[in-house]
């Protein structure tokens, strides 16, 4: 289908921040599932060949179904890991004082709740709170200290901004330390906006954004050097809107550290979303003629001063966009949205609207 004219659209209520991306608030009451973005952290010694790359930090955002304390939370790691097997060995754990940066979340009757909270732990292997391969540092010969962060949103959502490392490399790469010191000093609740900057408050840093926190991180002294945070493989998140139809779940992937031009990638993006509406549903027959084949229709929108390109896939019970575009160098965000058929239609002309509404920071 052709890139559909939209009138013009009053401007949304505000921004949630993914990286360099902000994604509008819809009119729909909305819930934040889930974020995890992993930054992979490259640190350098003395020589060239000398480099750390094992160091990963783990921003995480996780909605829980009852409330759930920071206290709580850092109970659920250590039950986690301290096995006989782990050789567990717990190094601090501690509220920290609040701040205006961080607060804490209070209870129903204005008492103490949950606490900014902080935790560190050594064990054999650091797998993380739950079987993600994304968090899963290696085997039982390695030994891994594992720094903890923890921040309330509200009574049921904390965010957890975690370290893992070799333990070897805490004196033979120092240069993490303040790094990471540096890291948790620029932390604060924050709301992004179309006025925010990248720019980090010293050289060699730059801002980064979450729905609920900003932070900076570092950046590489050279091309491919050391000194650098990135976003390893691919930062998610998960939202729900909730419509009188029915919830739309909404994903999130923002892929990076690739070096493809942004047309010639948006070219190859397009001709592959054509591809498939055009020849998926002739393979499938052609492997099993008694097979289900999905509907499938091409797509392809406004998206920030872009377009962005996909298709739609449809079942009897749920009908799923899968939509992708390249919108700086090596950069690529990608949405999945589902719903039941009935519900994604009545809300088709708000959702083209709503990603005509995103915005890039440069």
């Amino acid at each position: 289908m052709p890139t559909p004219t939209l009138p013009p659209s009053p401007p949304p209520a505000g921004y949630t921040g993914m990286d360099d991306v902000l994604i509008p608030v819809p009119s729909l009451p909305m819930t934040i599932h889930s974020e995890i973005y992993p930054l992979s952290v490259i640190s350098s010694g003395g020589a060239d060949d000398d480099v750390e790359t094992t160091t990963m930090v783990y921003i995480t955002s996780e909605s829980f179904k009852a409330p759930m304390s920071s206290p709580d939370l850092a109970e659920r790691w250590i039950t986690r890991h301290a096995d006989p097997k782990s050789k567990f060995k717990l190094l601090s754990r501690s509220p920290v004082a609040s701040s205006a940066a961080i607060p804490a979340v209070l209870d129903d009757k204005g008492k103490l709740f949950s606490p900014p909270y902080m935790l560190t732990f050594e064990s054999q292997a650091a797998q993380g709170e739950t079987d993600n391969p994304m968090a899963d540092h290696g085997n039982y010969n390695d030994r891994y200290r594992q720094m903890f962060y923890f921040l309330p949103v509200t009574a049921q959502h904390i965010v957890t901004a975690r370290v893992v490392r070799e333990v070897q490399y805490f004196e033979g790469f120092p240069q993490f330390e303040p790094q990471y010191e540096h890291f948790l000093a620029t932390l604060k609740r924050d709301t992004i906006t179309p006025q925010s900057t990248l720019k980090g408050s010293k050289p060699l840093t730059r801002r980064f954004y979450t729905a609920y926190f900003s932070f900076e991180i570092y950046l590489p002294e050279k091309y491919k050097g050391g000194n650098q945070w990135g976003i390893n493989h691919s930062a998610k998140r998960t939202d729900l809107w909730h419509t009188p139809q029915g919830d739309i779940v909404v994903g999130y992937e923002l892929i990076s550290g690739y070096d493809f031009e942004v047309e010639q990638e948006n070219h190859k993006l397009m001709g592959d979303a054509k591809g498939l509406v055009k020849n998926l549903p002739g393979v499938v027959k052609s492997m099993d003629p008694d097979a289900y084949v999905s509907n499938y229709t091409y797509l392809e929108t406004r998206f920030a001063d872009r377009v962005i390109y996909g298709y739609a896939k449809a079942r009897d019970e749920v009908v799923v966009w899968k939509l992708d575009v390249a919108y700086k160098t090596g950069k690529q965000f990608s949405l999945s949205i589902s719903a039941p058929p009935a519900t994604l239609k009545a809300h088709e002309q708000a959702i083209y609207a709503w990603l005509a509404q995103f915005r890039i920071l440069q």
